[in-house]
């Protein structure tokens, strides 16, 4: 095994991977140019800036808005919103179970741990669709 197949693989093993596809809105950005079609791994996540390695010879650590990438999690935002809106800290155990869940059962499941469900959590999906589409 090459010294580049063993970083590759304990990356995987710790850090999320992505595939980059650049939206044509964000094509004229400089970092865009040089990575579409790439693939890499997340190496911190803020609301503002994600910051990726890619996998290719060289490679830098790229930082990009967050609202440019588009992360393979389809409930990321959803998750986002929950524990931004319920003042959950990155240092509590339902905040990582949070983003951990890998369906809305195991979201709503966790939710439930703080008494959300029913009529509050209607409330709470309602106030998310408003914030992504504004009502």
């Amino acid at each position: 095994m090459t010294f580049s197949e063993a970083v590759h693989n304990q990356m995987s093993k710790h850090l999320k991977k992505i595939r980059i596809k650049v939206d044509p809105r964000f094509a004229a950005h400089e970092h865009f140019k040089q990575c579409n079609g790439y693939e890499g791994y997340i190496l911190d996540e803020s609301d503002d800036v994600v910051q990726v390695m890619l996998i290719k010879q060289g490679s830098p650590v790229v930082s990009f808005p967050a609202e440019a990438l588009l992360l393979q999690d389809p409930h990321y935002k959803l998750k986002m919103f929950f524990v931004k809106h319920l003042k959950l800290e990155n240092v509590d155990s339902l905040y990582n179970d949070i983003l951990n869940s890998e369906t809305l059962d195991e979201i709503e499941a966790h939710l439930e741990r703080l008494g959300i469900e029913g009529k509050q959590l209607a409330i709470l999906y309602r106030k998310f669709i408003c914030e992504e589409i504004p009502c």
